[in-house]
C-alpha cells in the first residue's frame, strides 16, 4: 500500500460524512431548481411517509416523494429519522402536529416546500399528519392489503390495554414450521438432494427464499410458494430422510398453507 494513500480513521469520518452529505445536499437543491423550471411553478410530486418500529421497540420515519413525467414515474427518499419522542404517542393529541412539522424539517432540508406537492400519501393510521401538513387525508390501500395477508398468517395481532385481541397461534406456528423447514436447504447439498426428488417427481426445481423481511408480507408468499409447487418433492425427500427432524412435517399441513399461500396470492396482486 502507498504510504502516502490518505487513511480514513473513526475520528475524521464523521467530518467526511458531513462533507459528502453536504454536497449531496447541493446536487438535490439543484435538481429540485431544475425541476420547478420545468413545471413553471406547478406542483410536481407526492409527499410520502411511512413509519416503523424496529426490533428493539424504536420508531423510524422515512420520509419520500415521487415524481410522475410523461416517460418516468419515480421515487425519491428524503431521509430516514427517528421519530420525536411527543410524534410516537398515538395519545397525544399533538402527536400528528409534531410528526408533521418533523417531516417537514426533512423536505424542507431537501429543498422542496408546500407548493411543490400536490398530494400526499401514508398508511390510514396517518390521516391526521396528512390533514396537518395542509393535505387532503388519503390513506395507502397497499397497507390495508398488506394487512388482511398479515393477519391471516397470524403476523398482525391487534392490542387493546396491552392485551391481545385477535391472536393467531395455530397461524404464528404453522408459518414458523415451514419456515425451519425452508431453512434446510439454504445449504447447497441439501438443495441438491431436494431437486434430485422433484426430478424424481416430476416437479419444477425451485429455490426457497427465507422471509428474513418482516415488513411486507410478500416475503412470507415468496417462501410459501416454491414449497407449495415442490409439495411431492417435499415430501419425497422428507420420507427419505426420517432423521432430519425439521423436515418431518405431517402431509395434513400442506393443505392449510395452501390456503395460506393463496391468501398471500390475492393480497399480493396489489403489492410491489
Amino acid at each position: 500500500m502507498d504510504p502516502d494513500f490518505a487513511k480514513m480513521d473513526r475520528h475524521r469520518m464523521p467530518e467526511w460524512v458531513e462533507s459528502e452529505y453536504g454536497c449531496a445536499r447541493a446536487l438535490v437543491a439543484q435538481a429540485v431548481g431544475d425541476i420547478r423550471k420545468f413545471h413553471r411553478g406547478n406542483p410536481f410530486a407526492q409527499h410520502q411517509h411511512d413509519c416503523v418500529t424496529l426490533g428493539n421497540g424504536a420508531k423510524y420515519v422515512a420520509v419520500g416523494e415521487q415524481h410522475i413525467f410523461d416517460y418516468i414515474n419515480f421515487t425519491v427518499c428524503q431521509g430516514f429519522s427517528r421519530v420525536h419522542a411527543k410524534a410516537s404517542r398515538k395519545d397525544d393529541e399533538s402527536a400528528s402536529r409534531q410528526m408533521a412539522e418533523q417531516l417537514w424539517d426533512i423536505s424542507t432540508d431537501n429543498s422542496m416546500q408546500r407548493e411543490d406537492y400536490n398530494s400526499k400519501i401514508q398508511d390510514f393510521a396517518d390521516l391526521k399528519v396528512a390533514t396537518e401538513m395542509d393535505f387532503d387525508a388519503e390513506g395507502c390501500q397497499m397497507h390495508n392489503d398488506d394487512k388482511v395477508g398479515a393477519s391471516a398468517i397470524g403476523a398482525l395481532v391487534r392490542s387493546s390495554g396491552k392485551r391481545e385481541v385477535n391472536p393467531f397461534p395455530g397461524g404464528v406456528s404453522l408459518m414458523s414450521t415451514f419456515r425451519e423447514w425452508a431453512k434446510t436447504f439454504i445449504y447447497e447439498s441439501k438443495r441438491a438432494d431436494l431437486h434430485v426428488a422433484c426430478e424424481k417427481e416430476n416437479e419444477s426445481k425451485l429455490c426457497i427464499t427465507i422471509d428474513k423481511s418482516k415488513t411486507r408480507v410478500a416475503a412470507a408468499k415468496r417462501l410459501l410458494t416454491p414449497m407449495c409447487r415442490m409439495n411431492k418433492g417435499m415430501k419425497r425427500h422428507r420420507d427419505e430422510n426420517p432423521i432430519m427432524v425439521s423436515c418431518q412435517v405431517a402431509t395434513p399441513l400442506f393443505e392449510s398453507v395452501a390456503e395460506f399461500e393463496a391468501i398471500l396470492n390475492i393480497t399480493g396482486e396489489y403489492l410491489p
